[in-house]
């Protein structure tokens, strides 16, 4: 069913095309506070303050919601004016099926309020979905010949060029957004004289530039830099050639200055995968790829220097692979005690109503043995006699007019009561809030939290996949479908200050929202765009400026997917995959259609 359906009229002239080249080169710019209430308040796992400001989200969403509504009636109006049905390839098939996947697991969730409006620190909403979805279609059908693409690919130029520039500042330590003009370019004026007061929180000399997370610069490097290099293999004129390669190196700069590990390593696999598919071309000019290599050493070298081995110490980190076992391996508050497992001992803690009793506590072990303790008569701290737990000391205070008691751990509070409305033990968290502890499953990366910095969240992520299968949770939704109550977890990996908002992998935060089927579905949409390009390039000669954009996008997409491992979608970086991988199928179309044609 590969062209089932007649293409519309051509669509005439650039300004079809401006929908896609705002998306390329002004949405990824877009930096503006917005000031929201996250209505998050009623869970006891968020902040004490439900009001919340973003910079780098909200924006970026609503115009892109904006401009997906006029895609819509661009594409109604194109319909009705030329009374003809778009074209339809087969490869559409599964991302149609995940988009339905999406939408009916948004509209059956239990979180359905935030699958419409998106959440707190990700704002990607069921309707930024969908216009994935949406903007890839419209890239393949009104994109259609080389005056477009070279169009497109010059006004995305500036786009790329101011990113770019905001992010030699910072790598440099002289941030735009931290000077006074940047400030006041992204406050409102009734901010203006507190300026001193407002800073992110990056170190100096770290790369964000407009993408939120350093992170995301590497995944938009790793996305957009493959382009720009194959690029420079075909340009005409050293004016070129030089133009291009300097978009190259500046991304490079900037994944570099972001520390981003997982760009650094895309960026290489993308590399292998340009020598493989231009090995005729490469090892002809093999004196200009020894330099290219040389320069791009000598870059990476510069910029580690410059970030204090920032870049070479989180590549250490990949390779630190080994178990862990804490001496906290659990906390639960259960009905009549609060259960303490520490180097695999438990201990039994439960309270006495009257807590100034002169045995304010009874402590039991695993067998039902009653510990003796005794107070220190200066401090007023319990002490447990039994040798197991004997760091483990507790003390009994008043907290909201109700008594609690704190377990020290590892020079880290607990504190618990049971002084609550049902009597039950619950753990006052570190937003003063009443929350009861879990203990939630964990796969694969359990004892391995440690890995890549990513392994508890994937290790606490994957089991809650096997109660998404067909559909999941809802679109942005996984901070909601996370155990945000396992705090022992959170606390022996880092996370103890943080509410946790994305799973850092692409596939485990599409298999959980809208369900392991329909992360099938992006699976075999993509395989089949890459079985298709593998096709049409591995021996290809490369002798049209289509096919050089249609490898350069292909070899691309192949960097952003394998960064989705680590890192998530998002909506400072996703559209413009989306719509590369778009004019990727339109490019691979066209040349099929040719090929057939001759």
């Amino acid at each position: 069913m590969s062209n089932s359906i007649e293409q519309p009229e051509k669509i005439k002239g650039n300004l079809y095309l401006l929908p896609i080249i705002v998306i390329l080169s002004i949405l990824p710019l877009i930096v503006k506070l917005h000031e929201y209430k996250a209505k998050l308040i009623n869970k006891p796992w968020f902040y004490a303050d439900d009001t919340v400001s973003d910079f780098f989200l909200y924006f970026k969403s609503l115009i892109f919601i904006i401009i997906c509504t006029i895609l819509i009636f661009i594409m109604i109006y194109q319909y009705y004016k030329y009374r003809k049905t778009f074209k339809f390839t087969t490869i559409f098939i599964p991302l149609v099926a995940y988009a339905i996947l999406a939408l009916i697991s948004s509209i059956l969730s239990k979180y359905s309020y935030f699958s419409f409006h998106g959440i707190y620190e990700q704002l990607e909403s069921i309707f930024v979905i969908l216009g994935y979805c949406l903007v890839t279609y419209y890239t393949y059908l009104v994109v259609n010949s080389e005056d477009q693409i070279r169009f497109i690919f010059k006004w995305w130029q500036y786009g790329i060029a101011i990113l770019c520039l905001i992010s030699f500042t910072q790598f440099l330590g002289i941030d735009f957004f931290a000077s006074d003009i940047g400030k006041k370019f992204i406050l409102p004026t009734k901010y203006w004289n507190q300026l001193d007061s407002i800073h992110f929180n990056f170190e100096k000399n770290t790369v964000y530039a407009t993408l939120y997370n350093p992170n995301y610069v590497g995944f938009y490097a790793a996305l957009v830099a493959p382009i720009f290099l194959i690029q420079s293999f075909f340009s005409k004129t050293l004016k070129e050639r030089i133009i291009q390669l300097a978009f190259f190196f500046a991304l490079l700069l900037a994944m570099f200055g972001s520390g981003s590990r997982n760009g650094f390593i895309c960026i290489a696999i993308s590399l292998i995968f340009i020598l493989v598919i231009f090995r005729n071309y490469l090892f002809k000019n093999w004196k200009v790829l020894c330099i290219g290599i040389l320069v791009i050493a000598i870059a990476f070298i510069a910029t580690n220097a410059v970030t204090h081995n920032l870049f070479i110490n989180r590549l250490k980190e990949i390779t630190n692979i080994k178990s862990e076992v804490k001496p906290l391996s659990k906390i639960l508050t259960n009905k009549d005690n609060v259960q303490i497992t520490y180097n695999n001992n438990n201990l039994y803690i439960k309270m006495n109503k009257n807590a100034l009793d002169s045995v304010p506590f009874i402590l039991k072990d695993d067998s039902g043995n009653e510990l003796k303790y005794h107070q220190d008569t200066t401090t007023k701290i319990f002490i447990i006699d039994d040798t197991r737990f004997a760091n483990l000391p507790i003390k009994i205070q008043t907290l909201d007019k109700s008594y609690v008691f704190t377990v020290t751990i590892d020079n880290r509070d607990w504190t618990f009561t049971n002084y609550t409305k049902d009597g039950t033990y619950f753990y006052y968290n570190r937003f003063g809030k009443l929350d009861k502890i879990i203990k939630p499953e964990s796969a694969v990366f359990t004892n391995y939290e440690s890995i890549a910095g990513r392994g508890y969240i994937w290790s606490r992520t994957i089991p809650l996949l096997k109660d998404h299968i067909i559909l999941g949770s809802g679109a942005d939704t996984f901070s909601l479908a996370f155990p945000q109550q396992d705090y022992v977890g959170l606390y022996n990996n880092g996370f103890g200050d943080q509410v946790l908002t994305k799973p850092h992998s692409m596939y485990l935060q599409i298999g959980v929202q809208t369900g392991v089927v329909s992360l099938l579905c992006f699976l075999a949409f993509y395989l089949m765009y890459f079985i298709s390009s593998i096709g049409l390039y591995f021996n290809h000669k490369f002798d049209t400026y289509m096919s050089q954009v249609g490898v350069g996008i292909f070899i691309g997409t192949i960097a952003y997917m394998i960064s989705g491992i680590a890192n998530d979608s998002t909506i400072t970086v996703a559209p413009t995959f989306w719509v590369l991988i778009g004019l990727g199928i339109s490019i691979n179309h066209g040349i099929k259609k040719k090929k057939v044609l001759n």
